[in-house]
């Protein structure tokens, strides 16, 4: 299980635990595809050894917004939910990252982060995701 250390974590999309019916794990770009449905997600567990503010980074690529901007990521870790807007790379195979709004309070000890998207529309099969990277942060309101 990956842990936090000392501040950046980097869950792979080889390890995540996918869970929904048509994505899959496509090993020559080493990310998942296949986001259909909001009930559709990808899974991660990992441990944190320093108690603290970790802000949520997705690494990820579209070649093309089928959604026209009205999809989100939400990533989900214990009660706490953050969401990010999806937007178009450029190509299929150009990753970028995305910060999640507002970074997550993480305890010491086993987490498990869920990421799934939000959206009106039927789902984004070409939306890869390579990685989530999880990134120690300044407490919210304070320099």
């Amino acid at each position: 299980m990956p842990k936090v250390d000392p501040g950046r974590l980097v869950l792979e999309a080889a390890s995540a635990k996918i869970r929904a019916e048509r994505m899959e794990f496509e090993k020559s770009s080493g990310a998942v595809h296949g986001l259909m449905r909001p009930a559709d997600s990808v899974e991660w567990d990992f441990r944190v050894d320093r108690p603290g503010w970790y802000q949520v980074i997705v690494h990820y690529a579209l070649a093309a917004d089928p959604l026209k901007g009205e999809g989100s990521w939400k990533a989900v870790v214990g009660d706490q939910s953050r969401l990010g807007p999806i937007h178009a790379t450029g190509t299929g195979d150009r990753y970028l990252p995305q910060v999640l709004f507002d970074p997550i309070e993480l305890d010491t000890g086993k987490q498990q982060l869920k990421l799934s998207i939000l959206s009106r529309e039927a789902g984004v099969p070409e939306l890869k995701i390579r990685k989530v990277e999880i990134v120690r942060a300044r407490e919210p309101g304070r320099q």
